[in-house]
């Protein structure tokens, strides 16, 4: 999306995702999901996203960050801040910050 001066109406995105399907598919058919990891790559500067991990329905919280504008410590304080707004939740797993350039 582009705004009308050629550049992204974006930078900063928070991303919900329920992986529900997977855990749907193993209980339909008796399949075992014995690990789950996520891939992302993105052109925004900051992409903060909270998911349900179809294993376990916990919540977890990724930061990833374009280290050219987003430093490792700016992720950390982003994360700890969203991790308050959770209420401190103990159920929030895997929480971490990672620095990536953003894709072309």
């Amino acid at each position: 999306m582009q705004s009308d001066a050629g550049r992204p109406v974006f930078n900063t995105v928070f991303n919900y995702v329920n992986y529900h399907p997977f855990a749907e598919l193993a209980g339909t058919t008796g399949i075992e999901l014995l690990d789950f990891e996520v891939h992302e790559q993105t052109n925004f500067a900051l992409l903060a996203t909270v998911g349900i991990d179809p294993r376990t329905q916990r919540l977890f919280l990724r930061v990833n960050g374009d280290p050219r504008g987003v430093t490792a410590d700016t992720g950390t304080r982003i994360r700890k801040h969203i991790h308050a707004c959770a209420g401190g939740n103990r159920t929030l797993t895997r929480a971490g910050h990672r620095s990536s350039a953003p894709t072309s």
